[in-house]
Order: structure tokens, then sequence, then C-alpha cells
């Protein structure tokens, strides 16, 4: 009892030891996604912190075109954060314009590794082309959907264990690529055709034509 009593010490000392913006992105991504939460936390600290950054900043992207009332709504708020990327990019030095938990640590990240804000990029431009929620046409389609919006994760973490600044392609072998594109379509296809039942109120069924 009293080693479990000092282990639950221990993580609430830890827990209050996080800045309340690395925090806040441990917890949306604990909350919206679990299984890489907890693979996330056995990184080295700024990679744990790195990491539940880009698994929050993923998560709250995907809930834009959920909570937009309307595709021009997610539209301004994809575009808000395609320009937040662009201007940290910029000048990371800059915290004078940006207030929010996620966007402090957008600054954070950039100013602590060397990776590609294109990724970034990438993954809000991804869920803006599905802002429409019309349904894959096909199974690759579906496929292209899932690299899109999973692999550029891997690719920023690869990049931020690179010290030599070389890029992702110096720090990931060609078996590896391979890897991470099997675990990127899995993660991404997995939950396809649970996913039916799940938007079966909104209307939405997003999952491939041909599995329908």
């Amino acid at each position: 009892m009293s080693l479990r009593l000092s282990r639950r010490g221990l993580l609430v000392r830890a827990q209050r030891a996080l800045s309340s913006d690395e925090n806040f992105c441990m917890e949306l991504a604990k909350k919206a996604d679990y299984y890489n939460y907890i693979c996330a936390i056995h990184l080295p600290p700024s990679h744990r912190r790195f990491a539940c950054f880009l698994r929050a900043f993923n998560a709250e992207i995907a809930q834009v075109t959920d909570r937009a009332r309307t595709r021009e709504i997610a539209n301004i708020r994809f575009r808000y954060w395609l320009d937040a990327i662009e201007a940290v990019s910029k000048d990371p030095s800059s915290t004078s314009v940006f207030r929010s938990p996620m966007e402090r640590e957008l600054i954070w990240a950039m100013q602590r590794f060397r990776f590609s804000p294109r990724w970034l990029s990438m993954l809000v431009e991804a869920r803006a082309n599905r802002a429409d929620g019309v349904p894959f046409a096909t199974c690759l389609e579906l496929e292209r959907y899932a690299e899109m919006t999973n692999a550029p994760i891997y690719y920023m973490l690869a990049e931020s264990f690179d010290g030599g600044g070389g890029g992702v392609e110096s720090v990931v072998d060609e078996w590896k690529v391979v890897y991470h594109y099997n675990l990127t379509y899995a993660q991404a296809t997995a939950p396809a055709i649970p996913g039916y039942k799940a938007h079966d109120g909104t209307r939405r069924i997003r999952g491939p034509n041909c599995l329908s």
C-alpha cells in the first residue's frame, strides 16, 4: 500500500512539474489517441512532449469538420492552422501572436527540434480535402488518406531524433520506411469498418464504397 501511494505521489509531482501547455496536449492525446499516448510517454522527456503535441495536434485537426456547422467554417479553421504553421516556421521566436496551448506548444516544438513544417501542413491539408465528408471511392483512396494523416507524424518524430539535421532520409532506413507505411495504413484503415456505425447518427460514412 505504501509503495502504491509513493508511486502515486511521484506521478502527481511529475504532472505538476509539466507546463500547463504540455499538460494540455498530453491530456488531449491521452483522451483522443490513447494507444499512441501510451507509446509516447516512454520516450525521453523532450521527445515525449513533442510526440504528445503531434498526437494532440492531429486530434485537434481531425475534430475540426465535426465541430464546424458548415464546410465554410471548417475551411476557415483549417486556414487558421495553416497560417499559424507558416508564421511560426518563419519566426519560431515570436510569442506575441499565439495564445492557445496548442499554438504555444507549436512554437516550443519549432524552437526545440529541427523538423519540416510541411509535414504539419500535410496533416491539415489532408483533413481539409475531406471536409465534405464524401465517402472514399476505393480502398486505395483510403490508403492514401491514411498516409497523409498518419505518416507525417512518424516522419517528424524521426526528424526530432536526427541531431545532425539531415532530415528523415538520414534517419530512417528503407525497411523502416516500409514498416511505417504499413503501420500508417493499419492505424487509419482499421477504424474504417466500425466507423460506419460511429458516424451513422451524423449520416457521414467515410469508409470506402468498395466495402459497402
